[in-house]
């Protein structure tokens, strides 16, 4: 049996994803390329003879997060990295993807509800799980000073933003898409389980009772995602940030029009949702995530045809 040409490495993270998943994967590789050898590396200091030899010769490394410890000095490398929010809004502005206005609040910021409608959302330009995200009459936004929020509030870290309110819908509906170099792994719709219906007058104290956000809701309703518009706007953000290899969709369709707009890619990583700690525990619709679209032989697919081009 001939030598194989090129390495493939996986790398996995120690108690934050299952190496069953990129073993899963390895071993589709295995089938299906026997020009490729595949290595299954955890992101560690510590310098084995596996990854003396995984590195011996050509190769690619697929890293569903950024690099922490395990940094070879060459190689084709394709990991997660940091990019700010503004940036990516920024560039699939320019590129012609449906991104929902937004504007920085400065001190001098006053936004019209002609412009804007009646409500914007108010959240950090940093952060996660939709922490320091709240819903505002447009013509009440006002500039903070930093220190003024409260410990724990990313406000304290960086600008926030106003964004034009895109109404998800009485259950807050985001679809999320996981893509590898620009091919959906999976497709999900997340949703509240308990409509908030919309009040008659909207003012400071009824928007209260408008749920925005599925992050602080006790029950989530997810289900599969096979529109074709919300997979090939998913696949648009790989050519805008191509050295990054996974991307976290968030999308939004907004309840009266249908239109679809995109968020953000989360391109930093954190999520592998197939055995991260809190996706493991998670269904769509009594199915694991990997299922919807065999995700582990597709990354076999993506990554072979990537180790044959770009490996060195």
């Amino acid at each position: 049996m001939a030598e194989p040409r090129y390495h493939l490495i996986l790398v996995h993270f120690p108690d934050l994803l299952d190496p069953a998943d990129f073993h899963q994967i390895a071993d589709f590789v295995r089938a299906k390329a026997p020009d490729i050898e595949p290595f299954v590396i955890a992101d560690s200091m510590e310098v084995a003879e596996v990854e003396r030899r995984a590195i011996s010769k050509p190769f690619l490394l697929f890293a569903p997060v950024s690099l922490k410890r395990f940094r070879p000095s060459h190689g084709k490398i394709y990991a997660g990295q940091g990019i700010s929010k503004l940036d990516q809004m920024e560039k699939m502005k320019r590129a012609g993807l449906p991104v929902p206005k937004w504007q920085i609040i400065g001190p001098n910021t006053r936004l019209s509800p002609r412009d804007w409608g009646p409500l914007v959302i108010v959240k950090p330009t940093v952060g996660s799980l939709s922490l320091g995200v709240e819903l505002r009459m447009t013509d009440e936004v006002r500039y903070r000073v930093p220190l003024t929020y409260p410990q724990g509030h990313p406000g304290r870290l960086g600008q926030m933003m106003a964004q034009k309110f895109v109404d998800p819908g009485p259950h807050a509906a985001r679809i999320r898409v996981l893509t590898l170099f620009g091919e959906p792994l999976y497709a999900e719709e997340i949703k509240v389980a308990e409509a908030s219906p919309r009040p008659e007058v909207f003012n400071s104290e009824t928007i209260k009772a408008i749920t925005i956000t599925t992050v602080k809701s006790k029950e989530r309703i997810r289900s599969f995602v096979y529109d074709s518009d919300v997979l090939d706007l998913a696949r648009k953000t790989f050519r805008l940030f191509p050295d990054v290899p996974l991307h976290a969709c968030d999308l939004i369709r907004e309840w009266d029009t249908g239109k679809l707009f995109i968020l953000e890619v989360n391109p930093g990583g954190n999520t592998w949702h197939f055995s991260s700690k809190g996706g493991i525990r998670e269904s769509v619709g009594g199915k694991k995530r990997h299922e919807q679209f065999n995700a582990f032989e597709l990354a076999a697919d993506l990554l072979i045809e990537r180790t044959r081009k770009e490996a060195r």
